[in-house]
């Protein structure tokens, strides 16, 4: 053959290279590209002019493909070399999830109160150096809830109980125990805490409460229990044991479950709060978990447990073993591409060009914006970008491998028409894709935020991969390594058969007969040697299943509309469903339900009696403080906690500010049954009484009961006179201090005197309630009046607390925000009638008001990006089909796909929480690639009738789409063997999205596009514009050249 125009040998036999790489019915056939046509060629059979970049690469295919791989190599190894000089280039978190609201007050209030101790000049309060706590361990750092569940029996048999005291003496006895658990006083020593339990109503614990509590053996289990269930004493911590179902009488005791709580103590030793935590943490993975490990198998009952530091530290190792299952997603989409392709070559390259995109990708987020977060949401691009790439490459390669059956003037002109068949459809699936992504990044919170700018920046690089690097990947093979066939990695030469002269007279008679239109490609024309050897290559079953059968189904005039009623039936069913969706009502969940640490939640949480132990959200009334200021936090700082502000203009020893804050004690003390159940204030469960510590009554209570004090008038408010007579009725206290009538700290003198109890430095319920509820800074007024006291300070914030009935744990925004809304309506109405001094008063809570907004937040965002995907995928893709009809048609189908996604939510059982929100940011990115490659297809096609239409995008685009959902399902498929939660309900969503994508692209859209798709021009706004506003008709197709009955040769 001659390097510029096919020549035929005598015996016609035919060169090695085919145009696709494949044996077409045992011919092989190889043009020789050349940039020369005839000059008889007539210009409407000349082909289109190729792109400049295409010119570029078919001219120099080598040179082009190592220029692109050194880029992606170039990146490959900035990467590297960052990670090895230490730069922290990839700043994972797998420990805290960054869901901050910084532009609202709640995050801003908590961290205020949080930090409320933390200012200079603070005075420190301390009872005696003699005291009945501890020095070290003496408060709650840790705890592990152990859980004993019977499914259906009654948990308080006596071989029950006799195995529940072996688990707590085992555990009592786990090595270096005695280091690490609480401790409390008894007798004037330290001693471990006993876990809380219902096994200390029966060893003696509460034996001087009343002797039944001293049942060692078991022999008297119903009198001990029912005595524990209405003794004052004992009620409280027996409420803890008991399961919401259960019988309590005097002679029977039932539940079918209990549980135990061991009490680890901070802080330790020497150390801090973090090396406590951090200490904590080690003993408790590493000593108690084995322990009870080995409980798990015990016959008697179900046996859980819970902590939250372990839990913690076994997420981090639990999400680097599921990170793991990126590799078996990798696996799958490398073999099924490899059996695609039939290449290595191409397919490594290709899994390369993805990683590299992913690295890129990365060096831009963290290099560039400057985003130092990099978590379980980043972790989750792998596995999308894993499908949403494989899906390009198979677009493009099924483009190019579709060229084989078109002649070209030049290899650049077959690249360009690839191009042009794929890079546009690319294109909109990618910027739809993009945008769906964006849309998370308009998100307050930085979990989300970061996601959506990372996923977005990785759609994008990994479009612009495969539009450059891939077609110098396949340009290259198809120069150098196509006539080869490789098998265990030894290459071959394929063998070649020979035409005959007969068979090339054959098919030269039918072209001429059937006046078949062949694009020349070169000087000597043979048209009917092109025509027989386009006729005998065979397509793949695939394509020819799409193009045949599948057309001939989906166009079927019964099939058709039985398809339609099925699926709006079904898009009624997931609808119905998608109306039950309901808030989640508990917090971010880990694990999957299955787990030990999920079930443990769950009975925790549903399965056991209101009780004193387990902490009710709090409400705090604070006056001193202004909200923290965070605005030198950088934008994506995982923790930061800003700076303390406090309200300079704050002063409660005012004689105005002590009448307030008397009558804001006053009015909530009297609140109405309707009040108290709309604020949700809890009663004691002995007393009855609201749980509310406003320190003016007892304070005033205890005033008037001191007889040291004479007739004096101690009620509130206080002032110079009240104050100086106070001091000068106890001179043992006061004599040494010398204030004079400009002291104006009035407050702080009453205040002092009750938490101290009058300075006999005893411990009492008032002060373990109430000390951490005030602040005082030294003043020029301070003076000592004890070792380990002083007055005269300035009282630098002061907090009025009340215990509620909501249990954050499991409370939902919808159910939450509505109280937190009564609360801030108080508030604002008790601030309007105080002081100027009082009037920078606010309330707040400990992470929970915070945490309801964040989860509306969430719910929101997932409502916004649905609704910006489905806005915006309306007019990308009218603009790129050029068709209204086209675009509405595909808007309408990528809706039923997110309807049914969303449907499946509550079937699966879950609800609107914080996973779920994150994963619905991605529904709609997800949706779109298929159905818009098949109306890029339909746009594409050259034909005018609606079916031939259909049958050219079956044909054209059947195979990528369903390669495309082959590798992205299979990479969810490994998702769905993830233990966190989160990366399981991923795994769900995504399968779900592209099942779903796939269903009702290759069958409503397409039926759609048979029944009622655009014929001819009918909504292509191009040719409307031309004709009505232009006043230029459309070009005529016959005299374009262009033959409504096409051959197969101009179809992809």
């Amino acid at each position: 053959m001659t390097s510029e125009n096919p020549s035929y040998k005598e015996n016609h036999s035919v060169g090695n290279d085919d145009l696709n790489g494949t044996l077409h019915n045992g011919c092989m056939w190889t043009p020789n590209y050349d940039d020369d046509i005839d000059d008889t060629t007539d210009e409407k059979d000349q082909a289109p002019k190729p792109f400049f970049y295409c010119k570029l690469v078919a001219r120099y295919p080598l040179p082009s493909f190592l220029l692109m791989l050194s880029g992606h190599l170039l990146i490959t190894l900035t990467t590297v070399i960052l990670v090895a000089v230490g730069y922290d280039l990839f700043p994972t978190n797998f420990e805290t999830l960054p869901l901050q609201l910084r532009d609202q007050p709640w995050l801003k209030r908590d961290l205020a109160f949080r930090y409320r101790n933390y200012y200079k000049n603070s005075v420190p309060r301390s009872l005696s150096s003699v005291s009945p706590f501890p020095k070290h361990r003496y408060r709650l750092g840790e705890s592990v809830e152990m859980i004993y569940e019977t499914g259906g029996g009654n948990i308080f048999e006596k071989s029950h109980l006799i195995k529940i005291k072996e688990i707590e003496d085992v555990m009592q006895q786990v090595r270096d125990f005695d280091k690490y658990c609480q401790l409390e006083k008894i007798g004037g020593v330290d001693s471990c805490r006993k876990p809380l339990s219902a096994l200390r109503f029966f060893d003696g614990t509460y034996a001087a409460t009343d002797p039944v509590f001293n049942d060692p053996n078991f022999d008297n289990i119903s009198a001990v229990l029912y005595q524990a269930s209405i003794n004052n004493a004992t009620k409280g911590a027996f409420e803890y044991t008991l399961a919401l179902n259960h019988e309590v009488t005097p002679t029977r005791v039932s539940a079918g479950l209990t549980r135990s709580l061991v009490l680890m103590g901070t802080p330790l030793k020497g150390k801090g709060f973090t090396a406590t935590r951090e200490a904590l943490r080690e003993y408790l993975t590493h000593n108690m978990k084995p322990v009870l490990e080995t409980y798990k198998s015990t016959s008697q009952f179900e046996f859980l447990y819970y902590s939250y530091i372990m839990m913690l530290a076994d997420v981090r190792e639990q999400a680097i073993l599921d990170m793991m299952l990126a590799i078996g997603s990798m696996l799958f989409i490398g073999a099924f591409m490899c059996y695609h392709t039939r290449s290595l070559w191409i397919t490594s390259l290709a899994i390369y060009s993805i990683l590299s995109s992913f690295m890129g990708t990365n060096l831009i987020y963290r290099i560039v914006l400057d985003y130092r977060y990099f978590g379980f949401f980043h972790i989750l691009a792998i596995f999308i970008i894993l499908g949403i790439g494989a899906d390009d490459l198979f677009v493009f390669y099924d483009a190019w491998r579709a060229t084989s059956f078109n002649t070209y003037p030049s290899l650049a002109h077959r690249l360009s028409d690839a191009y042009r068949n794929s890079a546009l459809s690319m294109l909109i699936t990618s910027l739809t894709t993009m945008f769906a992504f964006i849309a998370s990044a308009v998100s307050p919170l930085l979990a989300t935020k970061s996601f959506g700018v990372f996923s977005g920046i990785l759609v994008l690089i990994n479009y612009i991969s495969v539009i450059t690097f891939f077609p110098t990947v396949v340009v290259v093979y198809h120069r150098y390594f196509e006539k080869y066939s490789c098998c265990c990695c030894t290459f071959r030469k394929k063998k070649n058969k020979v035409v005959s002269m007969k068979e090339e007279d054959k098919y030269n008679n039918l072209a001429k007969h059937q006046h078949v239109s062949v694009p020349r490609i070169a000087k000597k024309k043979k048209p009917s040697f092109l025509i027989r050897l386009a006729k005998k290559k065979k397509k793949s079953f695939l394509v020819r299943y799409f193009r045949d059968y599948h057309f001939k189904f989906v166009t079927h005039k019964f099939a058709k509309w039985i398809i339609l009623v099925i699926f709006v039936v079904w898009v009624g069913f997931f609808g119905y469903q998608t109306s039950r969706l309901q808030a989640e009502n508990e917090q971010l969940q880990l694990y999957k339900q299955s787990h030990n640490y999920a079930k443990a939640i769950n009975r925790n949480l549903y399965s056991f009696e209101p009780n004193d132990v387990d902490r009710s959200i709090r409400v705090y009334l604070v006056w001193g403080l202004r909200e923290r200021d965070l605005s030198g936090c950088h934008f994506s700082a995982v923790v930061c906690h800003g700076t303390q502000v406090f309200d300079d203009k704050f002063d409660a020893s005012i004689p105005e500010a002590q009448l307030a804050l008397k009558a804001l004690c006053d009015e909530i003390y009297s609140f109405t049954e309707e009040e108290i159940s709309a604020l949700k204030i809890r009663r004691n469960t002995v007393t009855r009484e609201m749980e509310v510590s406003c320190f003016t009554r007892n304070m005033e209570a205890f005033l008037q009961a001191d007889v040291d004090a004479g007739n004096l008038t101690l009620d509130l408010p206080w002032n110079w006179t009240r104050t100086s007579n106070f001091m000068s009725a106890k001179p043992s206290l006061y004599g040494g201090t010398t204030f004079n009538s400009s002291f104006d700290r009035y407050l702080d003198i009453p205040l002092t005197y009750w938490l101290y109890d009058g300075f006999r430095m005893r411990l009492t319920e008032d002060y373990i309630k109430y000390h951490s509820l005030f602040g005082e800074v030294k003043d020029t007024f301070s003076q000592k009046t004890t070792p380990v006291s002083s007055v005269g300070n300035r009282i630098k914030f002061l907090t009025i607390e009340i215990n509620t009935t909501l249990i954050g744990q499991s409370l939902s925004y919808t159910e939450g925000l509505p109280v937190v809304k009564r609360w801030e309506d108080f508030m604002t109405q008790q601030l309007n009638k105080m002081p100027a001094s009082l009037k920078g008063g606010f309330q707040t809570t400990s992470v929970f008001w915070h945490w309801l907004h964040v989860q509306k937040a969430l719910a929101d965002n997932a409502i916004l990006g649905i609704a910006i995907g489905l806005s915006l995928a309306f007019p990308v893709l009218t603009l790129a089909t050029q068709n209204i009809i086209l675009g509405f048609l595909a808007t309408v189908s990528i809706g039923c796909v997110t309807v049914c996604v969303i449907g499946v939510i509550p079937l699966a059982g879950w609800k609107l929480g914080v996973l779920v929100s994150l994963n619905m940011c991605l529904v709609v990115g997800l949706a779109v690639d298929y159905i818009v490659h098949l109306a890029e297809g339909y746009h594409l096609s050259k034909s005018r009738d609606r079916k031939s239409r259909v049958r050219d995008t079956l044909e054209a685009m059947g195979v990528p789409i369903f390669s495309g959902a082959c590798t992205t399902l299979g990479a969810a498929f490994f998702m769905l063997f993830a233990e966190i939660q989160f990366f399981f309900q991923f795994g769900i969503f995504m399968f779900c999205t592209i099942g779903f994508s796939l269903l009702f692209s290759m069958g409503f859209f397409i039926t759609l596009l048979g029944i009622v798709g655009p014929s001819g021009d009918q909504g292509d706004f191009v040719v409307f514009f031309r004709r009505y506003c232009c006043k230029k008709k459309p070009s005529d197709p016959q005299r374009d050249g262009v033959n409504n009955t096409e051959s197969f040769t101009s179809h992809l």
